[in-house]
């Protein structure tokens, strides 16, 4: 008997165990399991810095969480990501998901409902998707540019020291100085003479 009671109590504490790992699991995650929630699908091409529960935000509110991102079977390799929003918030036809990450590597997605209509989506339905354009982007973008400049100062900054060492310019360049010299001292001069007539 006793260790039939002994086995029980073993068993007891692994299906508590079992139960606070799934529980704690989703806790992490996000997920609370005791609040009904209504699935959407959105279409994204590029889902990078995109994770399994970033915040859906209307706002800067958190309506819900990504449940799921999978690579969709066509030929524009685009992703499928599932969320998961709060019942009682209601999706506008007409809506989109705005996906957006900064350079530090989060991202999060919001949804801009659509004020001009009064129909709603029904759960299971697709959101239109787009991806906004971040810090990144534009930085993305200045790169090329900047190398252009950059290999044209390198350019410049070549031939500006090919013209400095040149023997040639070196002595034009004293040769200058020392007519500059001549033409102050031939001024003063002239400046005395002047003064004397």
């Amino acid at each position: 008997m006793k260790a039939w009671n002994r086995n029980v109590k073993i068993g007891i504490a692994f299906l508590v165990g079992l139960v606070m790992i799934f529980f704690g699991v989703n806790f992490l995650k996000g997920v609370n399991i005791f609040k009904s929630q209504n699935t959407y699908i959105s279409v994204f091409d590029n889902v990078n810095n995109l994770n399994v529960s970033s915040p859906i935000l209307v706002n800067g509110f958190q309506v819900g969480l990504v449940n799921s991102i999978t690579m969709m079977q066509n030929d524009s390799m685009d992703f499928a990501v599932e969320i998961r929003l709060d019942k009682g918030f209601r999706v506008k036809k007409g809506s989109k998901l705005e996906f957006s990450s900064d350079f530090l590597g989060s991202s999060s997605v919001s949804l801009q409902n659509n004020p001009y209509t009064t129909e709603f989506l029904s759960p299971g339905d697709t959101i239109l998707g787009t991806r906004a354009v971040g810090l990144m982007d534009g930085v993305a973008r200045v790169i090329p540019k900047t190398d252009s400049i950059m290999s044209r100062l390198d350019s410049v900054s070549i031939a500006l020291q090919t013209i400095a060492t040149n023997p040639s310019w070196i002595t034009a360049v004293e040769s200058m100085s020392k007519t500059m010299t001549q033409l102050e001292s031939s001024s003063v001069s002239l400046r005395k003479v002047m003064s004397d007539l």
